[in-house]
C-alpha cells in the first residue's frame, strides 16, 4: 500500500480486518485512487473504521457512547474479548477510545469476569453490579479461591431464591439458617452479634470459629460496598 494509505492508520495500526478493508479498495478504486483520496484525509482522532469509511466516500459509521448503566461487567468484558477476536482493538486503551467506555472501570469488569465460573454462575439471570463484583473480588482475596468455590458448590448444591446479600454472605462462609435470625450491628470500633432462635433448637444452631469468621467477613465486604456507592 502507498505510504499515504498505510500512515493514516499510524495511531490505529493495520491490523486483519483493516487490511482485507484496504484490499478491497483497492480492487474496488485502483491503487493510485486510494493513495489521492488518503492524501486529503486528516486522519487525527479517526478511529479505523472511520478512516476505511471516509476512504470508501461513504457515510462513517456513528460512534456509540456506551452507557454502563444498561450493561453489567460481564457482558462488558466479553464485548472486550470479542473486540479483541475480531480485531477491533488489541489493548483497553485502544477500546475505550474507539468506544468511549471508561477504561478503568473496564479494567475493573474485566477483573470479574475472571471470577470461577461456578461462582459468577450464582448470579445468572440477576444484574451484577460492579460493587457486587468487587466485593466478590473482595471476598475471594479474603477466603482464598479454593474455599470461596467450595462455599459456591453449596449454594448450587442447595438451590432456592436468595438475594444479593444472602448469596455474598454465603461466599464469605456464613451459614443460611432458616430456623434463626441473625442481626449485626457494629459502631467505629465493636462489631455486635444478635442471634434469636427457639431453645429447642439450640443445640443444633451453636456456630463454630470459622462460621462466625465467616459472618464478620460478609457483614465487612457488605458494608464496604455500600460506601463505595455513596
Amino acid at each position: 500500500m502507498p505510504e499515504a494509505v498505510l500512515s493514516l492508520f499510524s495511531s490505529t495500526k493495520v491490523r486483519d480486518a483493516t487490511a482485507r478493508e484496504l484490499i478491497r479498495l483497492e480492487n474496488k478504486f485502483g491503487r493510485d485512487e486510494v493513495q489521492r483520496r488518503a492524501e486529503r484525509i486528516d486522519a487525527n482522532g479517526r478511529s479505523w473504521q472511520e478512516l476505511v469509511a471516509m476512504l470508501e466516500g461513504v457515510p462513517p459509521p456513528v460512534r456509540r457512547r456506551a452507557e454502563w448503566k444498561d450493561v453489567s461487567p460481564i457482558e462488558r468484558a466479553s464485548q472486550f474479548a470479542d473486540g479483541l477476536a475480531s480485531n477491533l482493538w488489541s489493548t483497553m486503551a485502544e477500546a475505550a477510545t474507539i468506544t468511549g467506555w471508561d477504561r478503568s472501570t473496564l479494567a475493573r469488569a474485566i477483573a470479574i469476569s475472571k471470577l470461577p465460573s461456578i461462582v459468577l454462575s450464582l448470579f445468572d439471570g440477576s444484574y451484577m453490579s460492579l460493587e457486587v463484583g468487587e466485593t466478590l473480588i473482595g471476598i475471594q482475596r479474603t477466603v482464598g479461591e479454593e474455599r470461596l468455590i467450595r462455599n459456591a458448590r453449596a449454594l448450587h448444591d442447595r438451590p432456592k431464591r436468595r438475594s444479593t446479600d444472602e448469596l455474598l454472605n454465603a461466599l464469605a462462609g456464613a451459614r443460611d439458617y432458616s430456623d434463626m435470625s441473625l442481626r449485626i450491628r457494629a459502631t467505629p470500633t465493636k462489631i455486635s452479634f444478635e442471634m434469636t432462635f427457639n431453645v429447642e433448637d439450640a443445640r443444633g444452631l451453636l456456630i463454630d470459629e470459622d462460621e462466625v469468621k465467616g459472618y464478620i467477613q460478609a457483614f465487612l465486604m457488605s458494608s464496604r460496598r455500600e460506601k463505595r456507592k455513596k
